[in-house]
């Protein structure tokens, strides 16, 4: 494995060999990484790394204190990745043409924890975490982890595009907008909003909240603990749930026949939920 850092010698052109610190390139099973020691390098890499497509890193690393953007809308780093971790403030345009990345972690040093640092499209990526900054993704995402570095609330901010593929998400804190369908979903902090397709299994804890907005779907399995919150005041049709389990201290509001549809209400055991 090849290790090698961006120093931007020569232009802004990722796959040109002279803006490296090793004259070369990256190719398969090399780590490149984004160092706050050449942050003000000459050049910031703007320039996609398409003609590298079949390049499957083994480390892609930003490294706090690198403030420069990585890439460009439309001119996103196309390749793949063992590991990706982006602690960097620039933002990182990413585009997986190679394969599939495994881990991919997003916690910005950004000043603003919200600021928008990293977009993921037609990415093929099995898990991703995001800890702090903004993240949109529009491709298949396995799992996806959302959580905090110090402030449950205001770290994270995911938005996940309708053209995106979601199996699993989890949520610890944070915002998350979503206009795509989810398989399975857990609010264990933070505020999901639930915009334009449905959700198949969703389980909300006691710190979490979810808007959901979608309506005419159907929800099968919907687990609500002491202290949940599912909000259908501004769903656009009526919501079906197949199976719900509702603590007495878990709230639904909009809760009426023209928002809310439950085919069974099952009774709520802690060993089920627990098991579940």
């Amino acid at each position: 494995m090849g290790v090698l850092a961006w120093d931007g010698d020569t232009s802004n052109v990722l796959n040109t060999g002279g803006n490296w610190t090793t004259g070369a390139a990256p190719v398969s099973n090399d780590a490149a990484q984004f160092l706050a020691a050449y942050d003000g390098a000459t050049y910031a890499p703007a320039t996609s790394m398409a003609a590298l497509t079949a390049v499957d890193l083994d480390y892609l690393y930003v490294q706090e204190g690198y403030t420069r953007d990585i890439g460009a809308s439309g001119s996103e780093l196309d390749i793949s990745a063992d590991r990706v971790d982006h602690f960097g403030s620039g933002h990182l345009w990413y585009k997986d043409g190679a394969g599939t990345t495994d881990a991919f972690t997003v916690c910005s040093s950004h000043a603003n924890p919200s600021q928008a640092v990293c977009t993921i499209t037609g990415a093929t990526i099995t898990r991703l975490a995001v800890l702090r900054g903004g993240v949109t993704v529009t491709g298949t995402v396995t799992n996806i982890d959302v959580g905090y570095k110090t402030s449950p609330s205001t770290d994270s901010k995911l938005t996940i595009g309708s053209a995106a593929t979601v199996a699993t998400l989890t949520q610890w804190g944070g915002v998350v907008n979503s206009s795509a369908a989810l398989t399975t979903v857990s609010v264990v902090g933070g505020y999901l909003t639930q915009s334009t397709a449905t959700i198949t299994t969703l389980r909300v804890l006691g710190g979490g909240r979810v808007l959901y907005k979608f309506g005419g779907g159907t929800i099968a399995d919907c687990i609500l603990a002491a202290g949940a919150i599912l909000d259908l005041s501004q769903a656009t049709g009526q919501v079906t749930i197949t199976n719900l389990w509702k603590h007495p201290d878990a709230r639904i509001i909009g809760d009426s026949p023209a928002l809310l549809s439950v085919a069974v209400q099952q009774r709520f055991d802690y060993t089920e939920v627990r098991a579940a």
